[in-house]
Formats: structure tokens, C-alpha cells, sequence
């Protein structure tokens, strides 16, 4: 980017197409002279929405609202950012209620098994819903919220199971 918050073209080989030969020139560095935004460049080379910035995400959201396409993979990608920290948090709900809960004088293999059911539940019910709320129209938070609610009534369960 330049001093102006433009962006700047480096090592640039143009060639001019003339009536009856060709015309070139090196240039070291040049203005980027195009209207488009490189934010929006840039999110557009990463392509999978779930590898850009929660700002990236909305930036993208607002320019898709903006020129009237469709955004929905975009905003699930927001609500599975926004809601992880709520999933993770629910997935250790489980651990605990299993650690204290009904599995406590169960063996360390039946334990783990457990855990590996669980988390593998958990993953195939969000991957499940996410492209499922695209195709049938469920607002997104929705398709996110549905498996970390799950994740915590399921905990909530086995940690009052102990007491």
C-alpha cells in the first residue's frame, strides 16, 4: 500500500497493443488504478469463508448484501466463528460431567470411547445442519446455536447427574 492507502503495482511488464506492432515498458512501480477494494480482493483469493477474519467476514457480508447476492455461506462462517468459543466451552461441560458424572467408575477406555462418540456427534451434527440451513432456509445462527445447545443440556445433564 502507498502513502495514500492506495495499493501499488511493483515489477511491472506492460505491453501496448498498436495497429501494426507491439509496444513494451518496464515500470519498477506503478498506482493501482482500478476502483477495487483490495480488502475485498483479498477475501475473494481465500475463497473458503471460514479461513477469513470475523471482519473480513462481515466486510464481506455487507458487499454481498450491497450487490444483492447471496451471502448465507458467509454469515454461517460469522456464526460459527462468533459461537466457537461456546461450543468449545460446552465440549468441556461433557468432559467434566463425564470425569464426575455417571462414568466415574467406569473404566479409562469406556471413557475415552465415550468422549470420541461425543465429540464425533457433535461435529457431525454441526456439519450436518450448516449446509443443511442453506439449502432449507434456516437462518444460520441457528444452524450454529442448534448443536451447541445440544452440547451444553448434554452437559448439564451428566454434571447433575453427579451431585
Amino acid at each position: 500500500m502507498g502513502a495514500d492507502g492506495a495499493g501499488r503495482l511493483h515489477n511491472v511488464h506492460a505491453t501496448r497493443l498498436e495497429d501494426d506492432r507491439t509496444v513494451t515498458a518496464h515500470f519498477d512501480e506503478l498506482p493501482w488504478g482500478a476502483a477495487a477494494d483490495l480488502r475485498l480482493l483479498s477475501a475473494r483469493a481465500l475463497v473458503d469463508p471460514r479461513k477469513l477474519s470475523i471482519a473480513d467476514v462481515l466486510f464481506q457480508v455487507a458487499y454481498m448484501d450491497r450487490e444483492g447476492q447471496n451471502a448465507g455461506r458467509y454469515r454461517l462462517a460469522f456464526w460459527n466463528k462468533v459461537l466457537q468459543p461456546l461450543a468449545t466451552l460446552g465440549l468441556a461441560l461433557v468432559a467434566v460431567g463425564c470425569v464426575v458424572g455417571p462414568l466415574r467408575e467406569a473404566g479409562m477406555g469406556t471413557r475415552i470411547a465415550t468422549g470420541i462418540v461425543v465429540g464425533l456427534f457433535f461435529k457431525y451434527l454441526q456439519d450436518l445442519l450448516a449446509p443443511a440451513s442453506l439449502v432449507f432456509g434456516i437462518p444460520p445462527w441457528l444452524a450454529v446455536a442448534i448443536p451447541v445447545a445440544v452440547c451444553w443440556a448434554a452437559g448439564a445433564v451428566l454434571v447433575r447427574r453427579a451431585a
